[in-house]
């Protein structure tokens, strides 16, 4: 699509006419008062007739002397047929573009020259690929949820060393052989009196009983 500029002015009392191309649209971006007196005014009116419509009448701005610009963008379609009417003092400038459709350009090109723009590539065509696959792939690991990571394990408590053995206690020391009393000391002049041995009894003989008096 291309825009083209468009301009026209109508005198104050005049009506101008104009008729839009059927590959074109006209936008009004601006309008401008001029020669005018301190106290003049003017007012633009639209009459536009589109195929198969009535005609409409339609008021666009009024303008003065204090306030002698305006903008504004009114979009008039292809094939209408426009006149602009000013009542009032001075000359009304009007501005727009005309946009114009070049699709029709595109028909000018063969299928062939078609696949042929498809399939040029330029010198670095491959390594843009491989670069274009990179970034694919680094994408793709992003959204991959990342795995958890093992959970540190506690370090174990060293193990408690043996208590030693018990030391054994020493045996009780045996009493002392009791000593034999000693014998009382013999008489002055006397003899101890001599024990009398006791005879042992005869083998497989019981002793005697004693009888009871």
């Amino acid at each position: 699509m291309s825009f083209n500029f468009w301009g026209s002015s109508v005198a104050a009392g005049n009506i101008i006419s104009a008729t839009i191309p059927e590959d074109c649209a006209l936008m009004l971006t601006h309008l401008s008062l001029s020669k005018t007196k301190p106290a003049d005014r003017c007012e633009l009116e639209l009459l536009i007739q589109q195929a198969g419509d009535e005609e409409q009448t339609f008021t666009l701005a009024t303008l003065s002397h204090e306030n002698p610009q305006h903008s504004l963008q009114v979009q008039i379609p292809p094939s209408a047929k426009v006149q602009f009417k000013a009542n009032g003092a001075g000359t009304i400038n009007l501005i727009g573009l005309l946009e114009e459709d070049n699709a029709d350009d595109f028909d000018d090109y063969d299928d062939e020259d078609m696949e042929g723009m498809e399939g040029m590539e330029g010198p670095d065509g491959d390594d843009d690929d491989e670069e274009d696959e990179e970034e694919e792939e680094e994408e793709e690991e992003e959204k991959m949820p990342e795995e958890p990571k093992p959970k540190a394990k506690a370090p174990k408590k060293p193990k408690k060393a043996p208590a030693p053995p018990k030391a054994e206690k020493p045996a009780a020391e045996k009493p002392a052989a009791e000593k034999p009393a000693a014998k009382a000391p013999a008489k002055k002049g006397g003899k101890a009196p001599a024990e009398k041995p006791v005879a042992p009894a005869a083998a497989g003989k019981k002793a005697p009983k004693k009888k009871q008096p």
